[in-house]
């Protein structure tokens, strides 16, 4: 009886994939090769230093976290930026994180994920990046898992401040207060790459 209802589940799988298709005929070449929007990674390669502050809630004083290196270089022909963070908590413990960038040429988006040695979610945010502030602003749902919250809503800014420095602001959202800057982490430049 087994055998019959894997046969049958086959035989419609088998009919309906000559009606069905997932893929287009004609893919836009356009479409998987990088556009002005991934320029913004090679400013970004290089060695950077880097150091961490933190905010505990909304109003309270930011207290230094952890510093460290961070080794930035491009993946796949300039189609996406790879971010190996290496350093020491204020305890000093290791804290080891990549970060991935992207631009998705079809959502017209900036996508980022990041895990790393102090959880076990990824961290997976997109969103858009303003010209006049240069800011690449993402947002997404966090697992907090110092807290034991499974989902609370969280926001990025890459604020490109120079060619030698750029800063990444983590803000979450305070279901009593609202919204409230967590962490923020200004990088320096100690080496240029060029790729």
């Amino acid at each position: 009886m087994k055998l019959l209802g894997r046969l049958l589940v086959l035989m419609i799988f088998v009919g309906m994939s000559g009606q069905t298709s997932f893929a287009k005929e004609e893919v836009d070449p356009a479409l998987t090769l990088p556009r002005k929007a991934h320029k913004i990674f090679k400013s970004m390669v290089g060695k950077w230093s880097f150091s961490t502050h933190s905010w505990r809630s909304p109003g309270s004083e930011p207290e230094r976290v952890g510093s460290g290196l961070s080794t930035n270089t491009t993946l796949y022909g300039g189609r996406f930026l790879k971010l190996e963070i290496v350093g020491g908590d204020k305890d000093g413990q290791a804290v080891e994180s990549t970060r991935i960038m992207g631009y998705d040429n079809l959502r017209e988006e900036y996508q980022t994920f990041m895990l790393g040695s102090k959880g076990t979610s990824i961290l997976f945010m997109a969103g858009t990046f303003d010209a006049a502030s240069k800011i690449i602003k993402t947002e997404g749902t966090v697992s907090l898992q110092v807290t034991g919250e499974a989902a609370r809503r969280a926001r990025t800014e890459i604020h490109l401040i120079g060619d030698d420095s750029y800063s990444i602001t983590f803000y979450l959202e305070d279901p009593k207060v609202g919204e409230f800057k967590a962490v923020e982490t200004f990088f320096t430049r100690m080496e240029q790459v060029l790729e």
